[in-house]
């Protein structure tokens, strides 16, 4: 066992969760404050609020290349922790070139696939004509690096899995470190306006894609990215499907969420307007999220290895920690959000009429959000363990049994503001649901805790009596 195995199996909880924590949480800062810093930008052109439109449209589409993308990656990364937690490294080897090798086709997949359906794509996710040739332009620009994009999230959770978690960081604030220059140059000094956008996005992930691919060509410590390993492993690819599978559903989901809503905002709101103050919100919402997402993505490793290695108690006690910590520290951003939401919505455009509009939606939407880390969490934490029914069931739980059906029911009474009003319910609804299923596998980890117990205590028994029976033996 290596250092860091023994610091995942020993070390103080706290220390762990804190050392895995703040290298995600300052990768979701970067690329929260690159999403705001990207809008703030482009609101603030010549028909900003329809740039901010189109980006709105788009962005659902790219959370779902995202979770193609990190369902081979969570799923691999949860097998490769739980590989090295009991001592399998050639098991993990051969994961990590499945993992690289498939990343690279889905890639090619969804280049392919968005540049043919681009705009049949665009109209399902709730784009209107006077938006369409904002979206398809961005999104038809960064589908040309699609390859690059899928294999740098790939390889970054594969990275994390192992321990590596500074590289991980440092490969995912590369992009918006390289991407808000770009844009302030791109749209705002040469007024490319959203094509400048989309290329400094294309720019900046062929950045981050060769800082992956040198480290894990040059490091030897990376497992399975020797040339060998460079397999597609059917059975392992099954499982880490089956394992990441939630993550998909969760953002497919969501995409379907943002079909409804979108839609929905066509019937009842009649303006596009309300796009433009769903993508504000959205831009907004992820402060809420960064510390809730950096914990999830912190808990990989550590409840993989402790998981792995039967520490049942360790496990319990990160699992409780990080849903704690994600809830104190969300509600914190809320009520900064809630009590600056004027000046907040003021930043990203100077449109007095899209600013009204932004400030009452934001606050009835967000008012549960703290609460979202719950959810989260315990997806997540089924995933890392690996059971992928429960993970998957409380993964689509919220949009499919909670929130899209109360958006198409409660808007009927309430028009509008029905719309708003689903989500904070829908927060609140899964949260209680997530929290039944934590506190069952809790009690099944103490079940187990106690039948270790029992054997361990049996063996110390069985060897003292041996050890007594040689002793009497020697005396006669």
């Amino acid at each position: 066992m290596n250092e860091l195995e023994n610091f995942m199996l020993e070390g103080n909880i706290k220390t762990l969760l804190f050392k895995f924590s703040l290298p995600a949480i300052t990768v979701f800062l970067a690329n929260v404050l690159y999403n705001i810093i990207d809008a703030i930008f482009i609101g603030n052109q010549a028909n900003g609020s329809l740039g901010i439109a189109a980006l709105t449209i788009v962005f659902p589409i790219q959370q779902i290349i995202l979770a193609l993308s990190q369902m081979i990656g969570v799923g691999i990364a949860s097998i490769t922790s739980r590989s090295l937690g009991a001592g399998n490294k050639l098991r993990a080897e051969k994961a990590v070139g499945t993992a690289l090798t498939s990343s690279i086709l889905l890639g090619i997949l969804i280049m392919v696939v968005g540049l043919v359906f681009i705009r049949p794509i665009l109209y399902i996710f709730g784009s209107l004509e006077n938006i369409l040739p904002y979206a398809v332009t961005f999104f038809r620009i960064t589908l040309y690096c699609s390859v690059f994009y899928v294999f740098s999230i790939v390889a970054n959770s594969i990275i994390q899995s192992e321990g590596h978690a500074n590289i991980a960081m440092i490969s995912m604030i590369i992009g918006p470190l390289i991407n808000i220059p770009l844009d302030y140059i791109l749209v705002t000094r040469l007024k490319y306006g959203i094509k400048g956008a989309a290329i400094a996005t294309d720019i900046s992930q062929i950045i981050c894609f060769i800082f992956l691919l040198v480290y894990i060509c040059f490091n030897s410590k990376i497992l399975g990215a020797k040339v060998k390993n460079l397999t597609i492993n059917i059975k392992l690819l099954k499982e880490a499907i089956s394992l990441g599978l939630s993550t998909f559903m969760t953002q497919l989901a969501y995409g379907i969420v943002a079909i409804v809503l979108n839609n929905s905002l066509k019937i009842y709101g009649g303006s596009d307007l309300y796009i433009s103050a769903i993508g504000i919100y959205n831009r907004i919402f992820g402060f809420i999220t960064i510390t809730m997402y950096g914990i999830r993505q912190a808990l990989q490793p550590i409840i993989g290895f402790n998981y792995g290695a039967k520490k049942f108690d360790r496990v319990k006690q990160s699992l409780k920690l990080a849903i704690l910590a994600s809830v104190v520290i969300s509600l914190g951003f809320l009520v900064i959000i809630i009590g600056f939401t004027n000046k907040i919505a003021g930043v990203f455009t100077s449109d007095n009429e899209l600013i009204a509009l932004t400030v009452p939606i934001l606050r009835v939407i967000i008012f549960m959000s703290p609460l979202v880390g719950v959810q989260v969490i315990a997806s997540s934490f089924f995933q890392y363990i690996g059971k992928p029914k429960p993970a998957l069931f409380l993964s689509i739980m919220k949009p499919f049994l909670f929130l899209i059906p109360l958006m198409l029911i409660i808007p009927i009474f309430l028009k509008v503001t029905g719309i708003f009003v689903s989500v904070p319910l829908a927060d609140f609804l899964a949260a209680m649901i997530s929290l039944i299923f934590i506190y069952r596998e809790i009690k099944k980890m103490n079940e187990l805790n106690l039948i270790q117990g029992k054997n361990k205590n049996a063996s110390v028994q069985e060897n003292f009596e041996a050890n007594n029976i040689n002793e009497n033996s020697r005396q006669i």
